[in-house]
Formats: C-alpha cells, sequence, structure tokens
C-alpha cells in the first residue's frame, strides 16, 4: 500500500457562490474590458459599485476611450480581483462577460442609479456633479471564477442568481 496516497486529505468544499457574491460586494474597482471600432480589446482600470442585483455599475466620462467603445458596442467583461500579500495569482479573481447599457442625466435609470452608486462610491459625487458623466448597467451574463489552486467554477449569471 502506498501510504503517501492514503494520507492525502481531500480537496475541501468549494462553495463557489459565496466567492462569487464576496468578489462582488467587496470590490471596489475592476479592470474594464471593451471592444475598439475596430474590434481589438481594450482595458481600463473603472471604479466599481453594485446595483440591488449584484449587477456591476460603473460611471464614465464622455471624454473616456472606453466610453466611445462602449456606445458603439456594449459585449464587455471585467476582471474583479482580490489583493493580498504574496502571489497575485495565488487570491481568487471573477470574470463576468456581459453587455453594458447606458444610464444618462434626465432618464429614470439614471436617477435611480445614482444613490445606490454615490453610496457605495461617495468620491463619485463630484463627477455627477460636472457634464458628461453617466452610469453604466452590466447585466451579466457568463462568470469565470477561479478562486486559487484547485477551485474554478464557470457558468452563467442566471444559474449564480439562483444560488441565493
Amino acid at each position: 500500500m502506498n501510504e503517501s496516497a492514503a494520507a492525502e486529505p481531500p480537496m475541501p468544499a468549494f462553495d463557489h457562490a459565496g466567492l462569487i457574491r464576496e468578489l462582488i460586494t467587496g470590490a471596489t474597482h475592476a479592470t474594464l474590458g471593451t471592444l475598439d471600432g475596430d474590434g481589438a480589446p481594450f482595458t481600463s482600470l473603472v471604479a466599481l459599485a453594485r446595483d440591488t442585483d449584484l449587477s456591476p455599475l460603473i460611471i464614465t466620462s464622455h471624454l473616456s476611450t472606453h466610453t466611445g467603445h462602449l456606445e458603439r458596442e456594449p459585449r464587455v467583461s471585467l476582471l474583479i480581483s482580490a489583493i493580498g500579500k504574496g502571489d497575485p495569482l495565488a487570491h481568487p479573481r471573477l470574470t463576468l462577460t456581459g453587455r453594458a447599457r447606458a444610464a444618462k442625466p434626465g432618464e429614470p435609470e439614471y436617477a435611480r442609479i445614482r444613490p445606490i452608486y454615490i453610496a457605495q462610491n461617495p468620491k463619485a459625487e463630484l463627477y455627477v456633479q460636472l457634464p458628461g458623466f453617466w452610469f453604466w448597467k452590466i447585466t451579466p451574463e457568463r462568470l469565470f471564477l477561479n478562486g486559487g489552486f484547485g477551485r474554478a467554477w464557470n457558468g452563467d449569471w442566471n444559474a449564480f442568481a439562483a444560488s441565493g
């Protein structure tokens, strides 16, 4: 009998839904992936908030390159990662893909999102007072979770949302 094989402990249970919720609710920023006019990928750093259904919310300026991309092509990805000491690849991270929809000043959705976003990002109050800033709600479609060694999950947003 091989004693080393018998001594290996089983992998602990993996609560992917709990880790996804933790990453989404704990994140203050994310890497936004958009597509430029030629279809080339483009990434930028964005401040992040969550809607009541955990859908990501971002704010952009009309001067930002990624705003032009979003207006032409709503497909996006977000990379949300836990930050800690040591190897960054040892920390959990989530890639979310979906579609972004603008909520501009004067629209009912803007009025609904504004207090939610400001409550989570009080410094954004300055931006919303300036012309040319508006919100985007990202409607998630797919999730790709890397929870660390041996802990991965991917599936659709609706399956995650139904998990409670």
